[in-house]
């Protein structure tokens, strides 16, 4: 779920989590890619990375990156700055949230291969995804990327059929997000 705090610290904020759940994923939208420079993105990163770590050690189980500009953004600059995070989370699983249309877009699987190397694990998101043939078309149409890249499926609190569709999936890790699945808009990416 999401946790909004204003006055108490992120520790207790984590401590109320617990009384819930046992694994805490966070979900974060990385703001570094949108950065001028490559000086100005590998500081961003480490602030980013500073956040990530305070997450972490006030319980914080892994991260998800979210909201990766796939279509604004170069590859290699995604990759490095992924790297760049992973690197400075030191032994805490960060993951990276891929939407079903940068998955099965023609040449993706560079990307994904890239990706896979650097990460602890990748999610399918699905968050805004559609089909005329419902959730269980989704699953059919993300099911290779699901298998092929022993990915998670990231959905929104909002998608409740797809979620029990889902369920029936054997061995499949879902991420339901509980917060709006907009990511932040930026003027201008690297390129």
């Amino acid at each position: 779920g999401m946790e909004t705090v204003s006055d108490a610290s992120l520790y207790d904020a984590m401590g109320e989590v617990y009384i819930f759940a046992n694994f805490v994923s966070g979900v974060f939208y990385p703001q570094a890619l949108y950065q001028e420079s490559a000086d100005l993105q590998y500081a961003a990163a480490a602030k980013e990375s500073a956040l990530l770590q305070e997450f972490f050690h006030t319980g914080g189980s892994e991260v998800l990156l979210c909201g990766i500009s796939f279509g604004r953004t170069d590859n290699a600059s995604i990759v490095r700055y992924v790297k760049q995070i992973k690197a400075m989370a030191g032994d805490f699983p960060v993951g990276v949230a891929i939407p079903l249309a940068v998955a099965r877009a023609d040449g993706s699987w560079t990307l994904l291969e890239s990706l896979a190397k650097e990460c602890d694990f990748l999610a399918i998101d699905l968050t805004e995804t559609a089909s005329v043939g419902g959730a269980e078309q989704i699953l059919t149409d993300a099911r290779y990327y699901i298998q092929q890249y022993d990915m998670r499926v990231l959905l929104s609190e909002k998608q409740e059929d797809l979620i029990l569709a889902a369920y029936t999936y054997p061995d499949v890790q879902i991420i339901t997000y509980y917060a709006p699945a907009l990511p932040p808009v930026q003027d201008q990416p690297i390129q």
